[in-house]
């Protein structure tokens, strides 16, 4: 690039500098803490395009004139610089909303959801805010329940972009070690049990994960790692599926003292469970409701 074309560029980025400085761009000042907790205004009165909304590039702010229908002079001020930080150029705000959701406010306020149930912080809002984010979470709290579909496509256009920094090369291998208790309402947003046991199943990767002897040996692995049977078990109802259809139980208890009403106290269990309660309770529940002790109880 010759000098005079260097030289005309410098003197364009500067008077864009110097334009941009004398002619600020328009923002807003607003508080949603004030409009929506403070004077209680329900939304619909400034977002009254929301109701016919089918997309979610939709600019559903209010005009001038809605504001106007309080900023009157009488019931709220009606000077600009309440609202606009460039109050002599107040049109030059603008606002471009390039959101590549696929959602419908017509239709989830149709089905009878309040604007909080998506929009829960608003309330205490106080600085403007315009497009606000909505958490996956928030999402998720009604599409992971059988009524709501949970396909991507729902509301993702693309999902190009969006896989977790966790899912790194080796992750494949390793993600059963977060997909724990701990960690499962994570996998939750993207993923459905049922995809986990597709996998699992039909590449029989059970024998990767337990030992050959492990059907003798899973209840001290569970006493002592019970939350990595968590990982891919609901515990303990798993257990009790298996347990009580082929009337397992641990050796102590088929020990004829174990439990008589002719034996004083009821038997040898009524001393185990006062000196190792925690024990019994990884298969009984409280004794007033579970049914195995409400045989004698």
């Amino acid at each position: 690039m010759s000098f005079k074309n260097v030289f005309i560029t410098t003197l364009l980025v500067l008077a864009t500098i110097l334009w941009g400085q004398s002619n600020p761009i328009d923002t807003l000042r607003f508080s949603h803490q004030k409009h929506v907790d403070e004077f209680e205004l329900d939304c619909g009165l400034c977002h009254a395009t929301v109701f016919n909304s089918r997309q979610a590039s939709d600019t559903n702010l209010p005009t001038m004139e809605v504001c106007q229908e309080c900023h009157d002079g009488d019931t709220a001020p009606d000077d600009c610089s309440v609202c606009h930080t460039n109050e002599d150029e107040p049109a030059t705000y603008q606002w471009n909303n390039t959101s590549q959701l696929i959602f419908s406010h017509q239709f989830h306020l149709e089905q009878g959801f309040p604007c909080l149930t998506c929009h829960q912080d608003t309330p205490e809002v106080t600085h403007n805010r315009l497009g606000a984010a909505i958490q996956m979470s928030l999402c998720m709290n009604c599409h992971s329940t059988p009524q709501s579909p949970k396909e991507c496509g729902i509301c993702h256009q693309s999902l190009k972009g969006k896989t977790p920094t966790s899912h790194k090369t080796n992750w494949l291998r390793r993600h059963g070690l977060e997909a724990d208790l701990f960690t499962r309402d994570g996998c939750n947003l993207c993923h459905q049990e049922e995809q986990c046991e597709a996998c699992h199943l039909t590449r029989q990767i059970e024998r990767h994960v337990h030992r050959a002897d492990f059907d003798y040996t899973h209840g001290q692995d569970y006493l002592s790692f019970n939350r990595d049977c968590y990982t891919c078990h609901e515990m303990p109802s798993f257990c009790s599926t298996c347990h009580e259809n082929l009337s397992i139980m641990p050796f102590s208890h088929n020990n004829a003292l174990w439990a008589s009403t002719l034996l004083p106290r009821g038997g040898n269990h009524s001393q185990e469970a006062r000196n190792d309660p925690e024990y019994c309770l990884l298969c009984h529940v409280e004794p007033t409701s579970d049914s195995t002790c409400l045989r004698c109880h």
